[in-house]
């Protein structure tokens, strides 16, 4: 059975929905190029004109079908909430580690300035920030700014939203591939399609390493909010032989995915490319067309980011911290389950395109590592790609579900049973994904606590406006929060002897510092967990909750070079 030629509901909003943020990146970008500002209001109208415009155009193409719309919501929804439940009441990002320090050097330079840097003195605040890719940066700011706060407590929720959409997507890719194998309308067979469509989105938190961690422990930023729109270039893909708006849809998502974190565009424009190479429905030149028109808004971004940042092409050969893809980071039912969906979804046309995405990954992930070199300890890039091979993982999961349970019914069953298996596979899936979420979120990090706190940043900020903030100690109990309070809060340069010598921030270290004679007169302390012999030695200057700013007692120095 062919795939429905007309759009959803739920496509339709989804789209809409994506259409904001990718439109904002791209205009952003696109502003500074030419030398303006792009101040907030500006981009909040960007921001409803593209969701608004995308709605219009595709409103003529749209077919209203309100169980999907409700199951789509529901998936988008209930993801959003949730992740905005575990980290209630305060909104702040859960992560920790030197990557989500560095991004929110850039979130503030953003905020001040309302341009992309271009001045290689911030290069001793910013450091390699100043050439990152800026698309998650701009979001972030901007919403900060639209909501009346900043960007630190923009960031988390911006992020919810953006991984709450991406499970909306999977939901869309599931739907549009498992109606392929059961190519019924009766209203029994579409209750089944959206049942296991949703079992695709929630089979994402089977890998709390490569779905939940990648923000809530590691703060990968940039490359969370660029799997939406990779994951958005893949749909297109999906539904290139029968929706018109398919290659537009996939350049305006591949520029969005290049400003924000481009080693993803790579497997979407291989798969693109052998759609286009393989379609038979159309005539070569008509194929041609297709591909330039998806391919072309990837390759002028592309093109004028690397005129002015040619230093950006050394991004493939950057190195860093990234799981190595064990067994252990998945469940282990779902690792076997994904297995054997990725063969199953290979045996049908309908469903070829989530193995041939599967393969397009790891083909990169493969190219990646020679560019690193066999020899490298962490073929960081490389080890990247996993992260954005759980996606065709899970709708592969969905599809050998899919293929089980028309298995078990073409028994010829009656239809209270049919769908009594379907719900019963569907009920067993979400309580094996759901149960090691019960205590959310500390059973998704290994992290003791996040690096970052209100009453810590308020100590900060109070310090920053009346004390020399080369003159602090940092008397907490996590380095990686020593080290934000240091840049982030205190805005130090990131080149400074202080800064670069990792004894500067660890906890052990800071307090023999405090309790020698003659050391900095200031501290930001964590009363809670500041020893109790250290807290009677110390005056409190300003206190704020559990946080405080304190003064040493007796001889103290303040160095000039920090």
């Amino acid at each position: 059975m062919a795939r429905p030629p007309l759009l959803s509901g739920a496509e339709a909003l989804a789209l809409s929905a994506v259409a904001a943020p990718a439109a904002t990146v791209v205009v952003a970008y696109s502003i500074d190029r030419v030398g303006l500002a792009f101040p907030p209001l500006a981009l909040l109208a960007v921001f409803l004109g593209a969701a608004a415009a995308a709605l219009a155009v595709l409103r003529p193409r749209i077919e209203w079908r309100l169980d999907e719309l409700i199951a789509w919501l529901a998936v988008v929804g209930a993801i959003f909430l949730w992740l905005l439940w575990i980290a209630a009441p305060s909104f702040l990002p859960l992560g920790s580690g030197a990557d989500l320090t560095h991004h929110l050097l850039l979130i503030q330079y953003i905020e001040a300035h309302w341009r992309l840097v271009h001045d290689p003195a911030v290069e001793r605040f910013l450091g390699e920030m100043t050439g990152y890719t800026p698309g998650s940066h701009v979001l972030v700011a901007a919403a900060g700014a639209w909501t009346g706060t900043d960007g630190l407590r923009a960031l988390y929720p911006v992020l919810a939203a953006t991984i709450a959409l991406k499970a909306g997507f999977v939901f869309l890719v599931a739907r549009r591939v498992i109606a392929t194998i059961i190519a019924e309308s009766s209203a029994t067979a579409r209750l089944v399609q959206l049942a296991f469509a949703c079992v695709a989105s929630a089979l994402l938190f089977a890998s709390h390493v490569y779905f939940l961690r990648s923000f809530v422990e590691n703060s990968f930023v940039a490359q969370v909010v660029g799997e939406l729109f990779a994951i958005v270039m893949w749909w297109s893909v999906v539904v290139w032989e029968t929706a018109a708006v398919s290659a537009v849809v996939f350049g305006a998502a591949g520029a969005a995915a290049f400003l924000t974190w481009p080693i993803w565009i790579g497997p979407p424009l291989v798969l693109a490319g052998v759609m286009a190479l393989t379609d038979r429905e159309q005539s070569f030149v008509d194929r041609a067309k297709q591909l330039a028109v998806a391919v072309a808004p990837i390759v002028l971004v592309g093109g004028l980011y690397f005129a002015a940042r040619p230093a950006g092409l050394a991004m493939a050969a950057t190195t860093g911290a990234a799981p190595w893809p064990r067994v252990s980071a998945y469940a282990g039912w779902f690792l076997a389950l994904s297995g054997l969906g990725l063969a199953a979804a290979a045996m049908h046309r309908g469903t070829r395109i989530v193995t041939m995405f599967a393969g397009a990954i790891l083909l990169q992930s493969a190219g990646l590592y020679l560019v690193a070199g066999p020899g490298a300890d962490e073929p960081y890039l490389a080890l990247k790609m996993f992260y954005l091979l759980l996606y065709p993982q899970a709708v592969a999961s969905a599809v050998v579900l899919t293929d089980v349970w028309r298995a078990i019914t073409s028994l010829r069953l009656p239809q209270k049973a049919e769908v009594a298996i379907a719900l019963s596979l569907v009920l067993t899936v979400l309580a094996a994904v759901a149960w090691p979420l019960r205590r959310a979120p500390r059973s998704v990090t290994t992290l003791k606590h996040p690096s970052i706190s209100a009453p810590l940043e308020r100590a900060g900020l109070w310090a920053r406006d009346h004390v020399p903030a080369n003159c602090i100690e940092y008397l907490v109990d996590f380095d990686e929060t020593a080290y934000w309070l240091h840049l982030a809060v205190l805005g130090n340069p990131r080149v400074t002897p202080r800064s670069l010598d990792p004894d500067t921030y660890k906890p052990d270290f800071a307090l023999a510092r405090w309790l020698t004679p003659g050391g900095l007169a200031y501290g930001i302390a964590d009363l809670a967990t500041l020893p109790r012999g250290v807290r009677e030695e110390l005056d409190v200057v300003q206190q704020f909750a559990t946080a405080a700013v304190v003064k040493r007692r007796g001889p103290s120095s303040c160095p000039s070079d920090q």
